[in-house]
């Protein structure tokens, strides 16, 4: 159970959908992420989330307007502007009871791109991909394949994050989280191996170790 549950939080006329971040938000908006999540109107939002890449449904957003960049070009000229992409970097790790699987061969295919690598002694495995990608695959080795659902994190505080961080990290398996109590027990399990007072509660310090472990 959770101490309390926040509810969405910010201000402005963008109301934060499912599957939103503020890359993939600021992506459509033709504006820089910083841009975006720095602006005054988003200090609330700011705050509170403390990661552009954490937000509840429902949250919203000031969207400043975008700026017109003035250029003095020569008359009777070609000129030629070339427009950064851009890329959003993405990190993940895979664990196997809490050691990193270092040395593993993967593919990771993002809307249609598709990207191969090993992951480092640490068990990470990091790309740039677009701002706007909402889901992701990953093939492990030769017989294991998973669903990454981008943007889809909720923040830790919230039931839903910390059951979907408690599910990544291997404290809950896939389907144990519709059941009466999982978050109780997942949290449990969890506040133990932390060193932490288990309550099965989701309180202030448990949230920041959720955080801390997943890493967002």
């Amino acid at each position: 159970m959770a101490e309390e549950t926040p509810g969405p939080v910010g201000q402005g006329d963008y109301v934060v959908r499912e599957g939103d971040c503020v890359s993939s938000i600021a992506e459509a908006a033709g504006l820089h992420w910083r841009t975006l999540w720095e602006h005054p109107g988003n200090r609330e939002l700011r705050e509170t989330r403390g990661s552009p890449h954490v937000l509840l449904v429902g949250d919203r957003l000031t969207l400043p307007p975008k700026q017109t960049r003035v250029v003095s070009v020569g008359t009777g000229a070609t000129h030629r502007f070339r427009v950064k992409g851009r890329r959003e970097k993405f990190r993940l790790r895979l664990l196997d009871e809490d050691r990193p699987r270092a040395g593993v061969d993967y593919r990771l295919v993002v809307d249609g791109e598709e990207l191969y690598g090993t992951t480092d002694g640490g068990g990470w495995l990091e790309h740039w991909i677009a701002p706007g990608a909402r889901e992701g695959r990953l093939s492990v080795e030769e017989d294991e394949e998973y669903l990454v659902d981008l943007g889809a994190l909720q923040p830790a505080a919230t039931e839903a994050g910390a059951l979907a961080r408690l599910l990544n990290l291997g404290y809950l398996v896939p389907g144990d989280e519709k059941e009466p109590g999982a978050l109780a027990l997942g949290l449990k399990a969890f506040q133990r191996v932390q060193g932490l007072k288990v309550t099965g509660i989701l309180d202030a310090a448990t949230i920041s170790a959720l955080v801390e472990d997943h890493g967002s």
